[in-house]
């Protein structure tokens, strides 16, 4: 892939003379080159007159380009101008033939935004919507190619109704892989309908392999009403799915379990699972470790905000010794303490490159022995508390201030 971007500081907008400086260099980029291109303009503001300027150099390229970003491309500039911008991108590229990415991310498009991309919209095979203003009338606009293969509507303010538009929609996407609804608000309801959406779209497609339902009401399922049990219906039809991500969903242990059976039931072998804010507690760590030893491929685990405390972390331990596979794992606020951390001391994780663990109580030595230990470390720094040795020291200095003022009131006494 080649990369024509459009670079400078975020959200400063491109003048003509800019706009005419980039063409002049994207030329030169293309002179060698005849691969596929990925065009980013991301995060600088674009007004009409500017993309005219470039308007003839993309023509020239529309049906060479594979991937095009526009995420934040009309913030300050006021309703009438963003969509003027938002229009040109619709007119330049909706004949392209080779477009498969198109991300407009954290662009204010609104219902008007959607109708003005109707044709541009249709065209990629993954589509990334997060943070757009959607709700369920846009979304009752939005028309997206029959074989997706990726969409992400994270971050916007869906509602429950607006969940079970999408949720209509999801079992006539055959080809779908991605699916991300992190943070739309659908309530229980909105959720019950986007999980039996997944149900009944995984019935007849295997390719299901990233979902992502965060801030979601899952619940725990001791109700047969709540959502995880359509989740999990949707996910022991998934053998082909290879990251979580349930984060802040109300499983509680109940709700793990039932998760967790799918999963294996699946036979998936996941590579991230994130599953922070979910109240697991020591009791959830048991069996999540019983999954956990018999799935060798987890890269990425999430367990942040669970409560787990340091009998949950023992109980981690012997797939945290077993595991060659996991990169990267999440522990914070998890009421860990000193002797806690002490346990992660002991037992080097191998091939581990990111630990978190904020909002733990964990001494600079400790902290320094972790990092000595793994490439990135994050921890709480201002929070670190001072080792037993520097504690004695200054116990140590203290009395000998009170020593040495005594001797002084004494000799001024005399």
């Amino acid at each position: 892939m080649l990369t024509l971007h459009s670079h400078g500081d975020r959200l400063v907008p491109i003048t003509t003379s800019i706009a005419e400086t980039l063409v002049e260099q994207w030329q030169t980029q293309l002179l060698p080159n005849d691969a596929p291109i990925v065009l980013d303009l991301s995060c600088r503001v674009w007004r009409k007159e500017c993309l005219d300027v470039l308007r003839e150099f993309l023509q020239s390229i529309v049906n060479r380009i594979h991937t095009l970003k526009l995420d934040d491309i009309i913030a300050g500039l006021v309703t009438e101008d963003g969509l003027a911008s938002l229009s040109f991108f619709n007119d330049v590229f909706s004949s392209s033939k080779s477009l498969e990415v198109l991300h407009l991310d954290d662009n204010a498009l609104g219902i008007r935004g959607v109708e003005l991309l109707r044709e541009l919209l249709q065209l990629p095979h993954t589509l990334t919507l997060e943070n757009t203003g959607l709700s369920k009338e846009s979304l009752l606009v939005l028309q997206v190619r029959p074989d997706i293969q990726a969409i992400r509507l994270g971050r916007n303010q869906i509602g429950p109704q607006g969940a079970a538009v999408v949720a209509e929609r999801l079992p006539q996407w055959q080809h779908l892989q991605v699916l991300h609804y992190n943070g739309c608000r659908p309530l229980q309801q909105g959720t019950k309908a986007i999980c039996q959406g997944l149900s009944e779209q995984t019935r007849a497609n295997p390719h299901l392999r990233d979902i992502s339902v965060m801030d979601s009401e899952l619940k725990s399922g001791d109700d047969p009403e709540h959502p995880i049990h359509d989740l999990c219906a949707a996910i022991a039809q998934s053998p082909h799915l290879k990251a979580l991500n349930v984060v802040d969903c109300s499983l509680q242990p109940d709700g793990l379990e039932l998760l967790l059976t799918a999963l294996t039931k699946s036979k998936a072998q996941l590579t991230s699972l994130k599953i922070s804010g979910n109240e697991l507690e020591v009791e959830g760590m048991e069996r999540l470790t019983e999954y956990l030893l018999q799935c060798p491929t987890i890269d990425c685990l999430e367990l942040a905000t669970n409560e787990i405390e340091q009998e949950g972390l023992e109980q981690l331990l012997p797939y945290l010794q077993q595991t060659t596979s996991l990169l990267e794992m999440n522990l914070s606020e998890n009421l860990l303490e000193t002797e806690a951390v002490q346990l992660l001391l002991q037992h080097k994780i191998a091939n581990l490159e990111t630990l978190i663990l904020t909002e733990t109580e964990m001494t600079r030595k400790q902290a320094q022995q972790l990092r000595a230990m793994y490439s990135n470390v994050v921890v709480d720094e201002d929070d670190l508390l001072e080792d037993d040795d520097e504690e004695e020291e200054d116990d140590e200095k203290d009395d000998q201030d009170i020593e040495d003022l005594a001797a002084q009131l004494e000799k001024a006494a005399l």
